[in-house]
């Protein structure tokens, strides 16, 4: 919506509005024009729960309902749910705890949202680590966060396995292939094509 001088000038010999009184207008204009059939303020369904509580009530409220679509592949609120206690299990059984580091040397994949899950579940810190680190990044980042545990790509190992001096004593692999449907909806990115040709279904 077009404003005019008015509106952007206080009234006198063209004095510059103060920019409090410049967002009260924006918020004005804001809600007389925002659509009636639409909420004006964040609304939490589930309030008070923390991301996996509410991962587990869509599971029971919405079991089959796509959770992630990747590459032609539907991921359910229910099989998210189950994959995810599923890995926080594993954790827990490895000897990973509440308060230990847990490094995520992912792309994005759903494997990411598994892992990220998993490891709020069992109280754990999430540290995400980007897959374009090379050896001398990640090993920095390793150490600097103490992590204990990595959860990355097979094809991503190699450069976790020459980081040296960290605290790593548990290392899960995962491919993206595992992922992807046996026909996808979509051409698949080249390394995620190069893995998947490499993999026997």
């Amino acid at each position: 919506m077009a404003l005019n001088s008015e509106a952007i000038n206080q009234a006198g010999a063209g004095e510059a509005m103060s920019e409090k009184a410049y967002l009260a207008m924006l918020r004005g204009l804001w809600r007389k024009n925002w659509p009636k059939t639409l909420y004006d303020t964040p609304q939490d369904p589930m309030p008070g729960l923390d991301l996996p509580q509410r991962l587990a009530e869509w599971a029971r409220l919405k079991p089959q309902q796509t959770a992630i679509w990747f590459y032609g592949r539907a991921f359910s609120y229910a099989e998210l749910f189950d994959l995810s206690e599923r890995l926080a299990c594993r954790l827990l059984a490895e000897g990973i705890v509440a308060g230990d580091r847990v490094a995520l040397f992912l792309p994005n994949c759903p494997q990411f949202t598994i892992a990220f899950l998993a490891v709020l579940r069992i109280g754990a810190v999430h540290c995400p680590m980007s897959p374009l680190a090379k050896r001398a990044e990640l090993e920095h980042q390793l150490r600097d966060c103490g992590a204990r545990a990595v959860i990355a790509l097979q094809s991503l190992m190699p450069t976790v396995e020459a980081c040296e001096n960290t605290n790593l004593s548990l290392f899960i692999r995962t491919r993206i292939s595992d992922a992807v449907p046996a026909d996808p909806a979509l051409p698949l990115p080249p390394m995620v094509a190069a893995e998947e040709a490499s993999t026997v279904r």
